[in-house]
């Protein structure tokens, strides 16, 4: 499985907004950037980026979270 199969598995079953750097470690991505540059290219457009509270940290940042596209 890629990371950016993990990074999408882990949202999806999950269901909360994550930050990069908790995504990172929860599922052992380093360096950090990769789960960010997972997130950002989003080649499936199911991961959301925006600003809000990572349920993890619980601090206020950029956080990723799975969304399906409502056509």
């Amino acid at each position: 499985m890629t990371h950016a199969n993990s990074v999408e598995n882990f949202l999806k079953e999950h269901q909360n907004a994550y930050c990069d750097d908790c995504l990172s470690a929860i599922l052992k991505i380093y360096p950090r950037q990769q789960v960010s540059q997972i997130c950002r290219e989003n080649l499936r457009g199911v991961i959301r980026r925006r600003e809000g509270e990572c349920f993890r940290c619980e601090k206020y940042k950029l956080v990723n979270r799975y969304e399906v596209r409502k056509i």
